[in-house]
């Protein structure tokens, strides 16, 4: 997949004091979680992204040719088990991840804009406690979504049930077995 690099970040590139690192941004119904890959907290675009460092890792993000589903994995390792509970209870499915590669200069500044790698929707999380926690946030592309099966019928039925009012769906039924002459006369 073709990306476009800040040219800022392109001039940057090559001197000796950047260090890249990864940015994560998940939008929970509770608020934005912001991430990135190092020790210390990093503020970009008016949003800090707490550090994770070592105790946080991403999985591989594929790429290929082929239109095709992928998925990746975002894990928190040694945390305090009352995130547990709160991991649990948050309203994530469906709402969308972006993870993102940026550039840092020797001040610890973020140089350019980050190019986003991979961007899905939350699909679920996986809750592992033992000797130490571990929170694994599965995250899948909107392409995974067209596999799903589908409930609507596309009724006026249903359409009343989610938009009371709407007239959309109203002569539907009028609709069916009907033969419609487009750019013509109908044959008497």
């Amino acid at each position: 997949m073709t990306r476009t690099i800040n040219t800022n970040t392109l001039a940057k590139v090559d001197d000796e004091q950047v260090t890249m690192i990864n940015m994560v941004q998940c939008n929970f119904a509770s608020g934005t979680f912001y991430a990135n890959s190092t020790a210390q907290s990093i503020v970009y675009d008016s949003n800090t992204y707490l550090g994770v460092g070592k105790i946080g890792a991403i999985s591989e993000v594929e790429e290929n040719t082929d239109v095709s589903a992928h998925q990746i994995n975002l894990t928190l390792t040694g945390l305090d088990t009352t995130l547990m509970s709160e991991s649990l209870n948050q309203n994530y499915r469906n709402r969308s991840a972006i993870i993102m590669v940026a550039f840092l200069d020797s001040s610890d500044a973020v140089v350019g804009e980050p190019v986003t790698i991979f961007s899905g929707i939350m699909d679920s999380v996986q809750v592992t406690v033992g000797q130490t926690c571990t929170i694994s946030l599965k995250v899948i592309s909107r392409l995974q979504d067209w596999e799903r099966t589908r409930f609507g019928r596309y009724t006026n039925e249903e359409q009343q049930e989610l938009f009371a009012g709407d007239k959309g769906f109203e002569f539907l039924n009028q609709t069916i077995e009907k033969t419609i002459y487009w750019g013509r006369t109908p044959p008497e």
